[in-house]
């Protein structure tokens, strides 16, 4: 959890900290200090706005701070103190603040792992980014938040073609998120009898065998789930786990150049071309999923500018609930020190305050234009030369003499009971689909192994049929209203021949559907361009 994951560094000997020194006896510390004394605190913070001096620093302390947010039994026991193992040394009269020697502390100061852990999780669980005008269009708040190439660009994230929301799936866009994990379990596979860590892949950085990544030992043994379970890894004929890393999720993805563990790819754009050519490196245990890819540079340049839709603006301008105190980050050093003393003094890259209402747009890593198309041609005017009308001649009029000749009725030829005369050009039927069927009931497992199957009835002159799935989703602003969510913008197949087909969606991108209600539409033409009216099915995932 986030409260595990808090009070991990700081008291940690590598980290953080030093040999000795725990994180009780960091709070011991900070309880006699005045919180963000030396940091610049904005007078309109969401948070603590209300609690400055002078712009710097806080007037509550640590103390009274923890004792309006947690109960008393943690904090308050003025007759006692306790030793480094929890034993209880009775003492009238101990603060919780108290300076006591070292290895003694008040129940506040021996609980404050505890407070800091709960305190950081619930500030870090506020951190949601979920305004991005990706969001604002799924949700269908904002039906024009994404533009047209943008929506181009989700196209191509969603297609079979590139494959990328198979591994950047879900709300969080990543395969290592907690509902992944929980629904999939630790461990994952390829589908072609592969295992691996549930959002661990390799894709390609660097060769293998000189980054093991998640396969490395950490000295009691191996990180990876996949190599602590009981079935022997064998590597890469049953499993591929030396080599991965943790798929990050997107949102905000355009703030966090450089790109990948190695930080080699500075800009999205590079990183699409990357996953097009299909990685750098041929390493045994690389995803089967990463491979060449085909995409144009119109599907490249669309699929960078969707991934430039993800980030939330508030991030960006570093707006409530994202506004913080001034920070003060450590940048090496600089001498002499003032008076002349010996030694060096750390220098500090400054990153100011900001309140609720946010400030400047965070820069780019690398502050250049991304990639475009080139311009369209420009087609030349058409240069109308000028019309010379010559002088009219009137010949002289010759009357020849008058025949009267015999009248003669042509018949009207038919065809049907509509005169050829009259009938208006062809018009291109539009080819519909007569029949759709899914299971009413699916089980997550069968989609997750055998994808889901389709069965529909295809007209004479069909060519192709395009599938487009959608999930059912309450909204938060009415509870009887449905929003819809899109889970394949567009599967386009193939068929041949009229009647009845059957066509699979692959388990690849069924695998992180969760339960629910789902609407599958398909629609099928003699050309892409011209499809024909919806046909729709609704069915339901079940566990």
């Amino acid at each position: 959890s986030l409260a595990s994951q808090a009070v991990g560094p700081p008291g940690n000997n590598v980290e953080m900290s030093a040999d000795g020194r725990t994180l009780r006896d960091i709070g011991k510390k900070l309880l006699n200090l005045q919180p963000l004394g030396t940091q610049a605190v904005a007078s309109t913070d969401s948070l603590l706005g209300g609690t400055l001096t002078n712009g710097q620093g806080l007037t509550q302390s640590y103390q009274s701070l923890v004792e309006q947010a947690f109960d008393p039994q943690w904090w308050s026991a003025p007759d006692i103190k306790l030793s480094a193992n929890g034993a209880v040394i009775v003492a009238p009269g101990t603060s919780p603040n108290a300076a006591l020697p070292s290895g003694e502390y008040s129940l506040m100061q021996y609980n404050w792992p505890l407070i800091w852990g709960l305190a950081i999780n619930l500030y870090e669980a506020t951190l949601v980014s979920d305004q991005t005008p990706f969001d604002r269009w799924a949700s269908g708040a904002d039906p024009t938040a994404l533009t047209p190439q943008e929506i181009a660009g989700l196209d191509v994230f969603t297609s079979p073609q590139a494959t990328c929301s198979g591994c950047h799936s879900g709300a969080e866009m990543t395969r290592a998120s907690l509902s992944n994990v929980a629904a999939i379990g630790p461990i994952d596979s390829d589908g072609k009898g592969h295992r691996f860590d549930t959002g661990f892949m390799n894709v390609g950085v660097r060769p293998q065998a000189e980054d093991l990544g998640n396969g490395a030992d950490r000295g009691a043994g191996p990180w990876s789930d996949t190599k602590r379970s009981a079935t022997p890894c064998n590597q890469p004929s049953d499993c591929i786990v030396d080599g991965s890393f943790k798929t990050p999720g997107l949102r905000n993805v355009d703030l966090q150049a450089p790109y990948f563990h190695t930080g080699s790819q500075l800009t999205i754009d590079q990183v699409v071309d990357f996953y097009n050519r299909g990685g750098d490196f041929a390493n045994p245990n690389k995803h089967r999923e990463i491979g060449v890819l085909g995409l144009s540079l119109t599907q490249r340049v669309n699929l960078a500018s969707f991934l430039r839709a993800l980030t939330d603006p508030r991030v960006e301008t570093q707006s409530a609930p994202f506004d913080h105190p001034q920070l003060l980050v450590p940048d090496g050093h600089q001498t002499p020190l003032s008076g002349g003393l010996a030694g060096a003094a750390d220098a500090t890259v400054e990153i100011p305050a900001t309140g609720a209402a946010g400030g400047a747009p965070l820069p780019r890593f690398l502050p250049q234009p991304p990639l475009t198309l080139p311009p369209a041609p420009v087609t030349p005017p058409v240069v109308t030369p000028p019309v010379v009308t010559p002088p009219v001649v009137t010949p002289p009029v010759v009357r020849p003499p008058l025949v009267t000749p015999s009248v003669v009725t042509s018949p009207v030829i038919t065809s049907g009971t509509t005169p050829l005369e009259a009938r208006s050009p062809s018009v291109a039927v539009r080819l519909a689909v007569t029949k759709l069927f899914v299971k009413v009931r699916v089980k997550q497992s069968s989609l997750r192994s055998k994808g889901l199957v389709v069965t529909l009835n295809v007209p004479a002159g069909a060519t192709t049929v395009r599938l487009r799935l959608v999930r059912l989703v309450r909204s938060s602003v009415g509870a009887k209203r449905v929003v819809e969510k899109v889970v394949i913008a567009k599967l386009d197949r193939t068929v041949s021949g009229p009647g009845a087909i059957q066509i699979t969606v692959p388990a690849r991108l069924m695998r992180n559907l969760p339960i629910g209600q789902y609407v599958l539409r398909a629609r099928t033409g003699a050309v892409v361009s011209d499809l024909g009216p919806i046909s729709a099915r609704r069915f339901s995932i079940v566990r």
